[in-house]
């Protein structure tokens, strides 16, 4: 038995403890390139988790810099899915472009966020519906906007903005950490995760594969369900509808537009293409020409629709 006084390196056993360090470590490494290697061939891409707090940071980034302003995107999922922010920069070189859509949110709040902050003199492109505008009290989009004013700035937030930065790092270079391949996907699949066909990259632009990723089975499913979706909101718009839609532009949107303009900024309302039975039932309740065609007569602020171009009107 050794003393209490007696030298207590002597217990320890002589090993290579340097060399196994080296080699746990090393067959670590090893393990995680073959793990990456092998998500890559499957066809997995590098997909960034969107939250309220990665939100909020790109929310943060709206404001000119070095002499540059920027273009704001908001709206569905549709302008996230199909307005390329690299293409608009690339055409317009003294703008940035930021990605504030949410998917299957109405972003009539985001516009009266962005023409109440007196520090932002950028361009909005605002993704919408006449539907929408007529519904426009009826978001989820709220709930951001509070998460970025009563969180996002606080001072108890700065290490989460830094484990933010940091994950985004390694999501958007690490493909083995997209939450498709997250354990709990991977123990709901059975150890099979499905490819998913859209992902995030960093700018929160979504590009999606649907006929790359998807089966014949799941795109015909995927159709039926948005268009029964669609066959709900088809009825006939009521004389109120109009009234409605007509004082949201006049009272709502035109004072958003107003304010962003006395600053230098501007604000474009775009309707992104549907095709087919969507494109007919929209038609149904809210036909172009009593609606979204009145908004620059009534208010003069700037539209561009889909139907009103032919490589666009032509867009499956």
């Amino acid at each position: 038995m050794h003393l209490s006084i007696s030298n207590s390196n002597s217990r320890i056993p002589n090993a290579p403890y340097k060399q196994i360090w080296f080699f746990g470590l090393l067959l670590l490494l090893v393990g995680l390139f073959l793990n990456e290697e092998i998500c890559r061939n499957k066809g997995f891409l590098p997909n960034i988790t969107d939250t309220k707090l990665y939100w909020g940071l790109k929310r943060d980034n709206v404001y000119s810099y070095k002499g540059k302003k920027k273009i704001v995107i908001i709206g569905f999922s549709r302008s996230q899915l199909g307005i390329v922010p690299e293409v608009i920069e690339d055409q317009f070189n003294n703008y940035k472009v930021v990605h504030l859509a949410i998917d299957g949110t109405n972003a009539f709040p985001v516009l009266q966020d962005l023409s109440e902050d007196s520090d932002f003199n950028g361009v909005v492109i605002f993704d919408t519906t006449s539907m929408s505008l007529r519904n426009y009290k009826e978001s989820g989009a709220k709930e951001w906007i509070d998460f970025y004013k009563n969180n996002f700035k606080n001072y108890g937030v700065i290490e989460k903005k830094l484990n933010l930065s940091i994950n985004t790092w390694l999501q958007t270079n690490i493909v083995s950490l997209s939450s498709r391949l997250s354990l709990k996907n991977i123990l709901q699949s059975k150890f099979i995760p499905k490819l998913s066909f859209v992902h995030m990259d960093q700018n929160r632009y979504k590009p999606a594969y649907y006929y790359d990723r998807m089966t014949a089975t799941d795109l015909k499913r995927r159709r039926e369900k948005r268009i029964e979706g669609a066959m709900k909101n088809s009825r006939l718009a009521s004389v109120h509808d109009e009234i409605i839609f007509k004082r949201a532009i006049n009272n709502e949107l035109l004072s958003f537009y107003k304010r962003l303009k006395c600053r230098g900024g501007d604000l474009i309302l775009i309707r992104m293409p549907t095709t087919d039975e969507h494109w007919q039932y929209s038609q149904m309740k809210y036909p172009k020409k009593k609606f979204w065609d009145q908004i620059t007569n009534w208010a003069n602020i700037p539209t561009i629709h889909f139907k009103d171009y032919n490589s666009l009107n032509s867009f499956d």
